[in-house]
């Protein structure tokens, strides 16, 4: 509202000249507004506000309309008749990425067609009057939301949700047409506000839960007035619904026989013909169709007889493809159909009497990438063949013992199965009047004296449904002990370590030395936040709920001559530390205004107000005073002369240092116009209107002209 007002205030010549540059605008881009917006809400008729700011006067018309500043919050797109928009409630439109900006519209039309792609555009205005920035105006928590249609049609529709948590929601819709069905997907990274020349990234979440919007942050804080509208843009693909298909059969008989068949029987040394065809059977023309054969063993291709026919051909091919990477068939039409016919000998080279041969063929095109897949069987039989018996074979191998410490001894042993024998359990007798059956082929036995003992193993086997066994001196081993092991057992506890895994879950991984009779027996895990976890396992995970500094303390449990000992150590201790350390803040550099004083005659001082934190530092200010003199300084005051009288623009550049670079901002706020009418004379030195953000239309048009005809391109709506 602010730059409504400012308006009203200009003179005659700023007024005609702001006339002007709006009704060019106009003329280039005439626009009409399709109601499909909701909610129905009061709306501020720009072209009939009088410059009056009391909100409690009734003859007020802004209070008249039920729309006057901003009383209880603010409101969003409730402006009609705007020299830059129009209606703001019909604020969501687009078009394809291969029509211009002016071709916005509500209705998309051909969008199957093209590029496949469309841009869709939301227009946000907080319509708080810019005076109640500091009180009430700002819109807290902005999100822009565009829920994009999922059903596959040809006429889908957009809707583009503004919202803030105290400002009413506000709605409209758009709807995009193709001559087919089609769907729309979002392209992820694509969505941006732009303002004057500036462009912000937003959060993908555009099309989930809404994203932030704001000024400078897209932090969701909004202020009032016009200077702070925006455009919100997303991009999506349009996928065209299609649905190719291709059909593969493969078929096979002994050469010279009448009708294919998806199994036959033969004898070695036959001839046999495969045929392969392939046939598109959905509505679109399939591309760079290709077939091959996986011709399997006990088969071989008889060179030169691969044919490719159809209704125009019969032609011989070259057999590698085939059976390579596969022989292309180029374009098939809807129902178009293409064969391959091909023969292999039946090769005498298997010691069986009987095989079965299953021979798969693989097709695919561009359209159909996923290979489709048939088979055809030749069962393959000799004459007057005796089938070879194969006898089972079952056998104890060997047995082997290794003394483990004290009178421990691991006992390990060897045994094949095989052409149908299992092995089903191994038979231990260790010499000293102990046995014991097991599954495995490795068990621990412990003596209680010296001596001289005979260990021995037998196999049971399961062979055509029967158990049998076998043993003999190879399963047998003598083991001697002639006085008391010396070894002392040794057990210890070496190390815990952890290792972060996100979040704060850790894996710890724990290490125990255990020899000499000693078996670690278990792990106890203290993690040191009043929890603890015993286990058989040297690598455990645990999550903590919250930040903070853990001591884990690890105790094993051996067991040791039939007792249990325990240990642990200093090495067995691990800290670990928890924190959220704050994220350092992002450099801010923004030329935010440059304001202009005349001092007397064509004299004028430029003041111009720079941001810089967070480490961005100013290093120079580079001025350009719109009749061809410049200055590059330090300084953010500067005198400049003017040798005759005209309109001039003013503007400033802004270099800062950012870290190690150099940056340099140029922003429409940083820029102003002087005039001078009459032959200089003495005066008195007056400060000029001032020319920031949200003053003077006559600048803001000026220097923004271009950029709104590009940004805030009046869009015929219909």
């Amino acid at each position: 509202m602010k730059l409504f007002n400012k308006i009203r205030s200009l003179s005659r010549g700023a007024k005609l000249a702001v006339t002007a540059v709006v009704l060019t605008a106009v003329v280039a881009v005439p626009f009409a507004v399709n109601a499909e917006f909701f909610p129905n809400r009061p709306t501020f008729d720009y072209s009939k506000y009088n410059g009056n700011d009391n909100c409690n006067d009734a003859s007020n018309i802004a209070t008249q309309n039920g729309r006057c500043g901003s009383l209880t919050g603010p409101v969003f797109n409730s402006f009609i008749n705007t020299p830059s928009y129009g209606d703001e409630r019909a604020f969501f439109d687009g078009r394809r990425t291969d029509q211009t900006v002016g071709q916005n519209a509500d209705d998309i039309t051909d969008v199957n067609k093209t590029t496949k792609e469309v841009v869709l555009r939301t227009y946000v205005h907080n319509n708080a009057n810019q005076n109640t920035n500091n009180t009430v105006g700002i819109a807290k928590n902005t999100k822009v939301r565009i829920a994009l249609p999922t059903a596959t049609e040809q006429v889908l529709r957009a809707r583009s949700y503004i919202s803030a948590d105290n400002a009413a929601m506000v709605e409209d819709t758009a709807d995009l047409l193709g001559t087919e069905k089609f769907k729309v997907e979002y392209i992820p990274g694509s969505a941006k506000l732009l303002r004057g020349t500036a462009s912000y990234n937003l959060n993908d979440s555009i099309v989930t839960t809404g994203a932030p919007v704001g000024d400078k942050a897209m932090n969701g804080e909004l202020p009032g007035c016009f200077e702070f509208a925006a455009l919100v843009e997303i991009r999506v693909k349009v996928i065209v619904q299609q649905n190719p298909d291709l059909q593969l059969v493969k078929e096979v008989k002994v050469k010279g026989a009448t009708g294919w068949n998806k199994e036959i029987s033969t004898k070695p040394n036959t001839l046999i013909q495969w045929r392969l065809s392939t046939k598109n059977i959905s509505n679109v023309t399939l591309n760079q169709v290709n077939v091959r054969d996986a011709l399997p063993a006990h088969l071989s291709v008889v060179p030169g007889s691969v044919r490719l026919i159809d209704a125009n051909q019969d032609t011989v091919q070259n057999d590698a493809p085939l059976f390579g990477g596969g022989l292309g068939l180029g374009t098939y039409p809807s129902a178009g159909i293409r064969y391959i016919i091909f023969d292999s000998t039946v090769k005498d080279d298997f010691k069986e009497c009987e095989v079965r041969l299953r021979n798969y063929a693989y097709a695919n095109s561009k359209e159909t990438p996923v290979e489709d897949q048939d088979s055809a069987v030749v069962n393959v039989k000799k004459e007057n063949c005796i089938p070879n018996v194969v006898k089972p074979v079952y056998t104890c191998d060997s047995l082997k013992a290794v003394k483990t410490g004290g009178f421990g001894v691991a006992f390990t042993a060897s045994a094949t199965a095989k052409d149908g024998a299992v092995i089903k359990q191994y038979n231990y007798t260790f010499g000293d009047g102990q046995s014991q059956t097991s599954a495995s082929n490795t068990i621990n036995h412990t003596y209680a004296t010296n001596g001289t003992y005979t260990a021995k193993v037998s196999v049971d086997f399961t062979v055509n449904g029967q158990t049998v066994s076998n043993t003999g001196p190879q399963c047998e081993v003598v083991v001697k002990f002639d006085k008391p092991d010396e070894k002392k057992p040794e057990f210890a506890c070496d190390s815990l370590k952890a290792e972060k895994l996100g979040g704060r879950k850790v894996k710890f991984t724990a290490s125990a030395t255990a020899k000499d009779g000693a078996v670690v027996k278990q792990y106890i895990y203290n993690f040191g936040d009043a929890t603890t976890e015993t286990s058989t396992k040297n690598v455990v995970e645990h999550t903590y709920d919250k930040d903070g500094k853990f001591t884990a303390i690890l105790t094993v449990e051996f067991t040791v001559n039939g007792q249990t000992e325990s240990a642990t150590s200093p090495e067995c201790k691990v800290k670990i530390e928890f924190e959220n350390p704050e994220e350092p803040k992002k450099p801010e550099f923004t030329c935010d205004l440059l304001t202009a004083e005349k001092t007397g005659g064509r004299s004028v001082k430029f003041t111009v107000k720079a941001t810089a934190k967070n480490g961005a530092e100013i290093k120079r200010y580079i001025y350009s005073f719109g009749d061809g003199g410049e200055q590059t300084t330090d300084k953010n005051e500067v005198s400049h002369t003017y040798a005759k009288d005209g309109k001039y623009v003013a503007r400033v550049q802004v270099q800062f240092s950012v870290g190690n670079e150099t940056k340099t901002v140029e922003d429409d706020k940083c820029a102003v116009q002087v005039e001078f009418t009459t032959t200089p004379t003495p005066e008195t030195p007056g400060k000029l209107p001032e020319t920031g953000a949200g003053s003077t239309i006559a600048i803001f048009m000026a220097v923004a002209s271009a950029s709104s005809i590009g940004y805030y391109t009046l869009v015929r709506r219909s």
